[in-house]
């Protein structure tokens, strides 16, 4: 009987652990959609609207190119 508590016992923080771990990610890419978008609204606040579909795609390009460089800084330095 106390065999079986116990198993359960591993099971329910397994199913916990997994839980919480999926909820975590989601709140974490919550919150970096949150930032760039954040971050496109200030680039964008102050541009005309005859120019606006070029400029938001142009900071699009900007904020996603400088996201690479900064992964590729950050896998460089794990390696290394």
């Amino acid at each position: 009987m106390i065999k079986e508590f116990i198993e359960m016992k591993k099971k329910e923080i397994r199913v916990k652990t997994a839980l919480y771990s999926a909820v975590d990610k989601f709140i974490v890419e919550k919150q970096d959609m949150l930032d760039l978008v954040m971050r496109i609204y200030e680039t964008l606040k102050n541009t005309p609207t005859e120019n606006l579909q070029q400029e938001l795609i142009s900071q699009i390009v900007n904020v996603i190119h400088k996201d690479e460089v900064d992964n590729e800084v950050v896998n460089k330095t794990e390696n290394e």
